[in-house]
C-alpha cells in the first residue's frame, strides 16, 4: 500500500484524505437533516464555500431546497463550516433504480391462488369489473 501510495505522486493520498473529510463531513450533516431525509441526502463535495449534496430523486430535492438557508446558518453557527456560503442540490437516482431503455422488466406471473381469488372475488362484481378480473385470471394463464 505505502508503494502505492508513494508511486501516485501524492494523489492518492490527497484522494484518500479528501474521501474522509468527505465522509466525516457526511455524517455530521446527518445530525443537521430531519429523520426522512438522512437515507436519501449525502455530501458530493465542497468547494469555494460551497456545499454540494445530492438526493435520489426531485421529491426528496424539493424537501432539501426547504432547508437549505437554515441548514447552511447552523453550520455555520455551530463551527462546522464557518466559512460556507451556499448550499446546491443536484438529483443523482440510485444506479439500481435506473433501467436500461434495452432491458426488458419480466412479465408478472399469477399464482394459481391468486388466480382463484380472482375468479372468486369477481362473483360479488357488477357484470363490467367481474368480466375484467374473470379476464385478467385467464390471461394469466393463458400465456
Amino acid at each position: 500500500m505505502k508503494q502505492l501510495l508513494n508511486h501516485s505522486g501524492g494523489k492518492l493520498q490527497y484522494l484518500l484524505q479528501r474521501t474522509s473529510e468527505l465522509d466525516i463531513l457526511n455524517n455530521t450533516l446527518r445530525g443537521y437533516l430531519p429523520a426522512e431525509l438522512v437515507e436519501h441526502v449525502w455530501v458530493t463535495n465542497i468547494r469555494q464555500g460551497c456545499l454540494i449534496l445530492a438526493t435520489h430523486n426531485a421529491t426528496w430535492g424539493t424537501h432539501l431546497r426547504y432547508l437549505l438557508p437554515s441548514l447552511r446558518d447552523a453550520l455555520r453557527r455551530d463551527g462546522i463550516l464557518p466559512n460556507l456560503t451556499e448550499i446546491q442540490y443536484i438529483v443523482r437516482p440510485a444506479i439500481s433504480a435506473a433501467v436500461s431503455p434495452t432491458s426488458t422488466l419480466p412479465t408478472p406471473q399469477l399464482t394459481p391462488t391468486t388466480r382463484r381469488e380472482l375468479t372468486q372475488a369477481a362473483q360479488f362484481l357488477p357484470a363490467p369489473l367481474q368480466q375484467a378480473l374473470l379476464h385478467l385470471a385467464r390471461e394469466k394463464t393463458e400465456k
